[in-house]
């Protein structure tokens, strides 16, 4: 946690294991200085939590300290899959999505969300993803090879930081004053060995093959190349470094457990989709009864062997990326120091789904002369023509009936959606000390995030319109389009095997129907700051009581936000089938001026039981502006204060006890702002729909649906209409968190060190929308008219209605939610030494006492700790840890650890039949009285287990295997009551591990 070689040097020895003590676990920070400064002053250093320089703070933050050993122990390329095993960290994006993935990767401290996660480096910005991305920091950009250690500051730090600090800061400490050369390789893979007796039978039942035996896959390879040289005359050091890595993903097919899509039956069971083997049936839905297309082109009244969409989607996304830059500094004279930091990456992870398709109401309507129509099949949509070959009256004057096409389109392959990413950093400043009392410290900073996205295999709406309006050509009589006869487009192909499975279309139908689109970006981050504070005990300012005089820093920051964002033309309108809704421009920009103030004020020192306490407070004014520079709106233009206060206290030598409380804010970002209105895709199913809806017509009445469409609502594909957007008017959300936490480090005892914190975090005015699932739970259950009105349904009762402004869920930005989350962390750490050589125990744990949300003013919280789904979103487990044992074998030079990972059961709160309780409670889900395998989601635990040796003096040598018993993931189904929940692989995305075994071996060289 302090940012000086000699202290972090004594705290490794003290503690020696992957994740550190926070801040109080540590031995004294005042007696190692007082150590150190027997030999030689002192360097001033900065605790994370705080901008005050000050060899002697006793912080009053708690603050966790990963060691940079982690990435080698855990075989990671990610920063974020470090963090993420973490008890206070929440999944969130990672390569682990697929549908919704924005190619970045995000840090989600204490299931806040991402965006209210302050991350930085040495103690400055990340900058956020950028374009079609959730704005919070991308941690692509750390480089793993230049980590030291990764601090994590739990609660608000706004005062400190500024805005998105809500749920507390990371902060990556990058190495300094290399010299050298340092290689780091490794090499890892996937190994699964697919014996899921459960999803044997539920494939084996739908006539597919199940995956038997082991695989493996997921090849990734990673290089380090890291260089330091200081100068001759010792007044300066650069470092350069280059990072390369590459993985190459994991499939769902390729795992028995995650090979179809699934429904939960009951009794712990599940079923799985029909089979994905082409040609599949297209499905008419005709005055809301659906009719299935078999092999022999006959007709079957209902949904028959439905599509099995997971053996195109990734468990694991593919990603390559590429990191480059350099950091140094050099004295200009004995008390100014210039300095600078320059990185370049970039990323590429393309996100790969099951075909697009004619969803639900895309395609409405059927030519009945349609020459390539089996006589059965025209007879069910259009009626029998009368003597004078008229059909029925749901055919019109042009002779189109109203019916639904249903049908993948397999012929184009797997939607592909490939990202990249490029950002370029830079800081550079100046810092300096006066007298030996003040240090002060300018800088610029300015980052720049350019996005490219091409979308391939995505059907243009207008293209399979007409390639499915078939004709008889007037002069061969074969099936042609009609554009093609009338000349509005010659250039289409008959969509022919959409009628009858016996028929083959043209192969040049998958290059007509799909069109690639570009959509590109640009994010750019401007910060121009500075600070002056120092310590004023030589001036006597000080209290009566203590030894240490006051200590204060004073600054101010200056920062613009910018983001372009623009499509081509298809994306731009929307005209897209299975891509979500248009991408409309963006060209908006947000600033902010801030004057900050900190103070550290020793009160008390050197009495019977009060050995040091000591007052920190903390305060920020902030002025914010934003634009939208398409039609010149200005948003919402607002000041904000945000304060601190905190105590540290010492009774005695063996315990320390801190106290804080916070409050902060978080401004609206620019896409929370002035993202347009647009219609995208949820995850979500409709429990109206389909011929059986599991929800009963009173209820589907709460959401508009018609008594006569009840029971004929074309089901879904498990995605529905959500219709988001920004809002110009927002205001700051603002949260208040209290802390509070003790330190036993016994005197009798070497080497142990025992923490817990209490941790309360109230976030008021917060910008949300309401999940559209819980919309749907509490319309059908409640009837809630503030709910029901964010519901529009299409003309024919769906909620996938085309064009997708007509059927919709609305999920704008407003701010409206209110959250809170209460817990504890437990760490301890110990290590001892004897004849078998040396051990060291860390344990890490957050025992989750309550996580709230009230979704609108006025309704009910409801509490989501131990619960997930409807609402809840993903797992919350009660209780998780992080277990690290490191022995030092007596073997020389032979070393090991093993991480134990554990996370906690987790129920499916209510359902549509059980719901959320009036006073906001929730209750477990029982599905028709027999247990649902959804109800819920088991604990899990996981051990990796990695093996150092030191070859040489400059040569180690690491080989390790997480997940060693090659665990399958709790499932979760596709299809199950578990509604607004990331569901991947019939799994919670990114919290467990869905790919089996990773095995790696790595080797670190030094020159």
């Amino acid at each position: 946690m302090y940012q000086n070689n000699k202290l972090t040097r004594a705290i490794r020895l003290a503690v020696a294991a992957g994740v550190t003590a926070t801040a109080f676990a540590l031995p004294s920070t005042a007696a190692l200085a007082q150590e150190a400064e027997s030999e030689e002053s002192v360097e001033r250093i900065a605790v994370t939590g705080s901008r005050i320089l000050n060899p002697n703070v006793e912080s009053s933050s708690p603050v966790v300290t990963v060691e940079a050993e982690l990435f080698d122990i855990r075989g990671t390329t990610d920063a974020v899959d470090l963090l993420n095993t973490l008890p206070s960290f929440f999944a969130d994006q990672t390569t682990a999505f697929a549908n919704g993935a924005t190619g970045t990767s995000t840090a989600n401290l204490r299931g806040l969300g991402s965006t209210r996660t302050l991350v930085l480096v040495d103690g400055k910005r990340l900058p956020p993803g950028g374009p079609l991305a959730t704005f919070a920091q991308d941690l692509n950009l750390v480089a793993p090879q230049m980590v030291e250690r990764v601090d994590v500051v739990t609660g608000g730090a706004s005062a400190v930081y500024g805005s998105d600090a809500i749920s507390g800061v990371v902060n990556f400490i990058t190495r300094k004053d290399f010299e050298g050369v340092e290689v780091d390789f490794q090499y890892g893979f996937n190994q699964s060995d697919n014996n899921s007796a459960l999803f044997r039978d539920a494939l084996e039942a739908v006539n597919q093959t199940p995956q038997r035996g082991s695989v493996t896959d997921n090849d990734t390879f990673q290089l380090n190349l890291l260089m330091g040289s200081s100068t001759a005359d010792g007044r300066g050091n650069v470092t350069a470094y280059l990072n390369y890595s590459k993985s190459n993903g994991v499939q769902q097919g390729d795992r028995d457990f995650s090979q179809c899509a699934t429904f939960p039956t009951g009794d712990d069971q599940l079923v799985c989709l029909g089979s994905n083997q082409g040609p599949f049936p297209t499905t008419f839905v005709v005055d809301g009864t659906g009719y299935s297309l078999g092999q022999d082109d006959t007709l079957t009244e209902g949904f028959n062997n439905p599509f099995n969409f997971n053996p195109f989607n990734p468990i694991r996304r593919a990603v390559e990326r590429f990191n480059i830059g350099f950091s140094g500094y050099y004295d200009l004279a004995d008390e100014v120091t210039s300095y600078m930091d320059f990185g370049f990456t970039t990323s590429q992870s393309p996100q790969v789904i099951a075909p697009s398709a004619a969803f639900g109401s895309t395609i409405n309507r059927v030519n009945c002369n349609n020459p390539v129509l089996t006589p059965e099949t025209r007879n069910v949509i259009c009626g029998t023509p009368d003597i004078n070959g008229q059909f029925s009256d749901r055919v019109d004057e042009n002779g189109f009936a109203q019916a639904q096409i249903r049908r993948r389109f397999v012929e184009g392959g797997p939607r592909t959606d490939d990202r990249t990413r490029t950002n370029f950093r830079s800081v550079m400043g100046v810092r300096g000390v006066i007298d030996d009392t003040f240090d002060w410290d300018v800088f610029a900073q300015y980052s720049e995030t350019r996005l490219q996205r091409v979308q391939f295999n995505q059907v243009t709406l207008d293209n399979l319109t007409r390639a499915l309006d078939i004709v008889a050509d007037p002069t061969t009589g074969n099936p042609v389009c009609r554009s093609v006869v009338d000349g509005t487009d010659p250039n289409c192909i008959p969509f022919v095997s959409a009628y009858q499975n016996g028929l083959t279309s043209d192969p040049g139908l998958a290059a007509y129907v799909d069109t690639p689109t570009l959509t590109s970006g640009t994010g750019k981050q401007t910060i121009v700051g500075g600070t002056i504070g120092g310590d004023l005990t030589e001036f006597n300012v000080k209290s009566p009581l203590a030894d240490e005089g006051i200590s204060v820093i004073a600054g101010f920051e200056w920062r613009r936000d910018e983001l372009f964002q623009q499509a081509d033309g298809i994306a731009a309108a929307g005209n897209l089938v299975g891509a979500g809704g248009a991408t409309t421009p963006v060209n908006a920009e947000t600033r902010v001026t801030e004057f900050f103030f900190e103070a550290q004020v020793p009160l008390v020192s050197g009495v019977t039981g009060v050995e040091q306490l000591n007052l920190t407070t903390a305060y920020r004014y902030s002025d914010y502006e934003s634009t939208n520079n398409l039609n010149r709106t200005v948003g919402g233009e607002f000041d904000t204060d945000t304060w601190a206060f905190g105590l540290a206290w010492v009774p005695y030598e063996d315990v320390r006890v801190r106290a804080q409380f916070q409050r902060a804010v978080r401004a609206p970002n620019i896409n929370e702002l002035f993202a347009p209105q647009n219609t995208n895709l949820s995850s979500l199913s409709d429990p109206c729909a389909g011929s059986t809806p599991s929800a009963t017509q009173a209820q589907c009445a709460n959401t508009g649906l018609s008594a006569a469409l009840f029971g004929n609502v074309p089901p879904d594909s498990g995605q529905l209409n959500l219709l988001t957007g920004g809002n110009p008017n927002l205001e700051p959300e603002e949260s208040d968190t209290y802390t509070l936490g003790v330190v036993y480090q016994p005197s009798f005892v070497d080497n142990l060190s025992v923490s817990v914190d209490y941790f309360d975090i109230t976030l008021e005015n917060a910008i949300d929308t309401v999940p559209a699932a819980v919309t749907l739970n509490q319309c059908i259950t409640n009837g809630s008219p503030e709910f029901c009105s964010l519901i529009t349904r299409g003309p024919d009762g769906s909620l996938t209605f085309f064009p997708r402004e007509q059927a919709f869920i609305e999920a704008s930005n407003q701010n409206i939610a209110e959250f809170a989350t209460t817990g504890i962390d437990f760490q301890i750490i110990y290590s001892l030494e004897g004849e078998f050589g040396e051990f060291t125990f860390n344990y890490n744990s957050t025992y989750l006492t309550s996580i709230e949300e009230t979704s609108l003013p006025g309704t009910p919280s409801f509490d989501c700790a131990g619960f997930y789904g409807n609402g809840c979103g993903d797992v919350n487990p009660e209780y998780r840890h992080n277990f690290v044992t490191t022995w030092n074998t007596p073997i020389e030079d032979l070393s090991a650890s093993l991480v134990w990972r554990h996370v906690g059961s987790t129920n499916l709160a209510g359902t549509v039949n059980s719901g959320f309780g009036q006073d906001g409670s929730i209750t477990t889900a029982v599905q028709d009285g027999d247990r649902s395998i959804d109800e819920s989601v088991e604990s899990e635990n996981y051990l990796d287990l990695t093996v150092f040796y030191q070859l040489t003096e400059s040569v180690q040598l690491r080989a390790g295997v997480n997940n060693v018993l090659d665990n399958d993931p709790p499932v979760v189904t596709t299809f199950g009551p578990a509604s607004g929940v990331n569901v991947e692989a019939n799994t919670v995305a990114g919290v467990y591990d869905a790919a089996g075994r990773f095995i790696f071996v790595g080797a670190t060289v030094n020159f």
